[in-house]
Order: C-alpha cells, then sequence, then structure tokens
C-alpha cells in the first residue's frame, strides 16, 4: 500500500475564520507534534511523584470549602477533575494542559497561576504544613498532580453534578405571575409598534 504525505500552509488569518471542529483540529495536531519534541521520553519529571502530596476527599471538600468565596479559583479546583489526562504518564501521576484549562476559562498565565497558588495555600491549611505541594508542571507545560487528588476532585465534581441534575428536574424559577398577559404580535409588527396603539 503507497502512503501518501500531503502539506498544507494556512495564514494565521485563515486560521482564526475556520470551522471551530478545524481550529480545534490544528490545536490538536500541533500540540501533538510539539508535545513529542518537547517530550522524547514518557517518563514524568523527576522528583514529581515523591513531593507532589496525595489530597484525600475529605481534604478536597475542606479546599473547595475553603476557596467557594474565589469564583475563578473554584472553577479552576473543578477543572482539574474535567480534562482527561495526557499521554501515558506513570502512576502516581496525573498530567493536565496548563493551556487548555488557561483556554478553557479564558484566563492567562498569571490569572491561573494565582489561583492554582490560593487553591494550594487551602491545601497547606488544612495540612497545617506550608511545604505540600498538590502541582507539579514542566517545560512542555503540563501540570502535574497525584492520581489520588485527582479522583478526591473527580468525586467532588461528580456529586455538584448530580446534585444539578436532580434540582433540574425541579422548576428553575417560579411561575410566571397570572397578571402579565404579552401582547399577540402578527408576523409583520414589531412589539414596539404594538404598544404604541
Amino acid at each position: 500500500m503507497e502512503s501518501v504525505v500531503l502539506s498544507f500552509t494556512f495564514s494565521l488569518d485563515q486560521l482564526r475564520h475556520a470551522p471551530p471542529e478545524v481550529r480545534h483540529w490544528v490545536e490538536h495536531e500541533l500540540a501533538a507534534s510539539l508535545r513529542g519534541l518537547a517530550e522524547p521520553q514518557q517518563e514524568p519529571p523527576i522528583g514529581h511523584s515523591a513531593e507532589l502530596a496525595a489530597c484525600s476527599a475529605d481534604e478536597a471538600l475542606q479546599i473547595l470549602q475553603l476557596i467557594s468565596s474565589d469564583l475563578v479559583a473554584t472553577q479552576v479546583y473543578l477543572q482539574l477533575a474535567r480534562e482527561a489526562p495526557i499521554g501515558d504518564v506513570a502512576a502516581p501521576l496525573h498530567a493536565l494542559s496548563f493551556d487548555q484549562i488557561k483556554r478553557q476559562l479564558r484566563l492567562t498565565d498569571e490569572g491561573l497561576a494565582g489561583s492554582l497558588q490560593r487553591i494550594n495555600q487551602a491545601f497547606q491549611e488544612i495540612r497545617k504544613n506550608p511545604d505540600a505541594m498538590l502541582f507539579g508542571f514542566d517545560q512542555a507545560r503540563h501540570l502535574y498532580v497525584h492520581e489520588i487528588t485527582y479522583h478526591s476532585i473527580r468525586s467532588i465534581w461528580e456529586q455538584l453534578i448530580q446534585v444539578k441534575h436532580s434540582e433540574g428536574s425541579k422548576a428553575p424559577w417560579a411561575p410566571i405571575a397570572s397578571s402579565f398577559r404579552p401582547p399577540t404580535v402578527g408576523p409583520s409588527e414589531s412589539l414596539a409598534d404594538h404598544y404604541r396603539r
């Protein structure tokens, strides 16, 4: 079977105006290519597994309670449980994409780093250990958490989704007052014209 290699060149403007599916595919392909260059080996960064703390489910819930007044930090925290892991990272690590989280939450590097710092400070407060670390990073902009930490946060995320779904079956708002009767507008008249009569 003969293999064919094709090469295409797109301008930045063409990519900006491409359909979302095309942009996501291009991002994925570029990220995979760059990851291959940056990470020739499939081994985790040296030292991370020993340094990263394993956060229990109870501690994960306490962290959420401590950061709940900070909406951005809370979103970042829950995002740690939603993203699929990157590559084949050796246990006990779970790797996430710093840039993917940043894009999904529309944050700057500083905004995401500040939220991660806030989350880690809450963890240090719970552990009463100023050296406890939940996160590790590498030069390829991967964010590492302990696998147990990931599962602890994931269990909270799943519980929140279940609560949201059970509440969704109830009416989310009170019925509209019976005294409110919107006017009937014909196909060729505007609402503003109707009220002027």
